[in-house]
């Protein structure tokens, strides 16, 4: 009997002690979780952030900035402005098309932030070039055109991909504040950047522009890579789970 109570007693007590370090991991666990949950939650607004800063300043070159191209190299865009208008309305449209194709694919905003970004990087040099003022705006109306078609398959990718980032309930909330973000940011950044073309030249102005776009790109694609591995990790914790449970039951 006495053999009896000590040994339940014993079990008893490492019962307890298993109950402890199984709380003590559990406690562990949890803070690891919301530490990732929150540094998740962070890349995403990076993510989102970024890719709205690129949405609301990318066509600044089309805009704003193409009549203070057009009046550097001189320029009269009235003779052509209804063949420029139909040159870019194609542009769009071919971009409009090739999205409906894509609007359901997993594709990362990388594989457009790429050639966006080569494209900046062969016309810069272009610009400041001894090449004839003909040359130069060939090439920077087949960048615009480019843009016109890339900003297509941009908008499309994000909001197919910034819409599973959150949470259904919050993603309303989120996309007013995103929306607020893009308006104020776009708007100081463009008011700087015709302040800059007004003091200084119009090709310097491209250039900033053109780093802001690569700047935003990286914070994107890191972003959006680790974003990408979190969700793939955790998709295959859920299917582990999922499996030791069947063999469980």
């Amino acid at each position: 009997m006495v053999t009896y109570l000590i040994s339940g007693f014993l079990y008893f007590s490492f019962k307890l002690n298993e109950k402890e370090i199984e709380l003590v991991k559990q406690e562990k666990t949890d803070l690891t979780n919301q530490s990732n949950i929150k540094q998740n939650n962070d890349l995403k607004w990076v993510y989102t952030l970024s890719s709205s800063f690129i949405i609301g300043i990318f066509l600044y070159p089309k805009q704003s900035g193409m009549s203070q191209f057009f009046k550097v190299i001189d320029f009269d865009a009235n003779k052509w402005s209804f063949f420029l208008t139909i040159i870019f309305a194609l542009f769009g449209l071919a971009g409009s098309l090739l999205s409906l194709i894509i609007r359901n694919k997993n594709i990362k905003l990388l594989w457009v932030l790429i050639p966006m970004n080569l494209i900046f990087l062969i016309t810069i040099p272009i610009l400041f070039s001894n090449v004839n003022n003909k040359f130069k705006n060939i090439a920077y109306l087949i960048t615009i055109g480019f843009q016109q078609m890339l900003y297509s398959f941009f908008i499309t990718i994000f909001y197919t991909n910034s819409y599973f980032l959150f949470d259904k309930e919050k993603f309303k909330n989120n996309t007013i504040y995103t929306l607020i973000f893009r308006i104020i940011s776009s708007s100081i950044i463009i008011i700087l950047l015709t302040f800059v073309s007004i003091k200084l030249n119009y090709f310097i102005t491209f250039t900033i522009f053109a780093t802001l776009i690569f700047i935003s790109s990286v914070l994107i694609t890191i972003s959006e890579n680790i974003i990408m591995k979190i969700k793939t990790k955790d998709k295959l914790t859920d299917n582990t789970n999922e499996v030791e449970k069947e063999q469980v039951e």
